[in-house]
This record gives C-alpha cells, structure tokens and sequence, in this order.
C-alpha cells in the first residue's frame, strides 16, 4: 500500500527522534538501519542532504533523516512554523505538483485541531506530507520516496 510507505517513513522518523533525543544519534542510526534493512543518516535540526523539496519560510526542522537502500532514498522531515496548516499544505499541493507528482489533500478537523495530508505519487515514488495546526503552530511530519 503506498499510502503506508509514506507514513512508515514519518513513523521511523519519530522512532528515530525519540532515540536520538536520548542523546546517543548512532543508536538511533543503528535501531532504524536494524529496522529498515537499509542505511540510515540522521541530520539532526536541518533537512537531509539530497532532500528534494521545497520548505515553508520560517520552517524550524527538528529533525531529518535519509534511508538509503538498494540505491533508493527515502526522506524524513520534522518541524514546526507559526503558519496555518492550509498554508503549508497550499505550499507542498504546489511544489510536489512542480516536480511531476500527481497531488491529492484531505483535511480533518478533530476537536480544534486542523490536520491537512497532502499526498504526492508519481511512477518512481511517492511524498506525503502531514500539516497538523494548533494554538497557532503548526506541526509538519512530511516523509517518502520521491
């Protein structure tokens, strides 16, 4: 299911987060590389090296990594901005449309929080990227192989 592809990424994100927050990054490597069968590289605060896409102006990264296995690469991205989620999710409808991937939303609002997922697939990969608003902060978890 591709669908599930994206969000395995942005779930071993935040295994990958809540690992290397215990303050040991290789561990968090190591778990992930178990996991995955494939290598992996945590860039800590600032997107991974080769990431593809676009960021939203004032896009504060707290966490990035790169899967690579059997030469295909898939990326991981955690942040925060003070825009609202349609905001984010209007910047990557458009910058995943720009690079060829065929884009679908969908947006739910559950108990004041606005969750907007935009989803991006083309015949090589997919992107999915999850804007969640709140008290004016948006979280953004984004994941895939593009």
């Amino acid at each position: 299911m591709k669908v599930m592809k994206g969000m395995k990424a942005i779930l071993t994100l935040s295994f990958a987060g809540l690992v290397t927050f215990s303050g040991c990054q290789s561990c968090a490597e190591s778990a992930v590389e178990a996991a995955s069968g494939g290598e992996v590289k945590i860039d800590g605060s600032k997107l991974p090296e080769g990431f593809p896409y676009g960021t939203p102006e004032g896009l504060v990264i707290s966490q990035g990594v790169v899967q690579e296995k059997a030469g295909k690469k898939t990326f991981a991205v955690k942040g925060t901005v003070t825009k609202p989620a349609a905001a984010v999710a209007d910047f990557y409808e458009a910058d995943l449309k720009k690079h060829g991937l065929t884009v679908s939303r969908t947006a739910v609002n559950m108990g004041g929080m606005n969750t907007i997922v935009v989803e991006g697939k083309s015949a090589t990969g997919k992107f999915a990227v999850s804007a969640m608003e709140q008290g004016g902060q948006t979280l953004v978890q984004m994941g895939g192989d593009p």
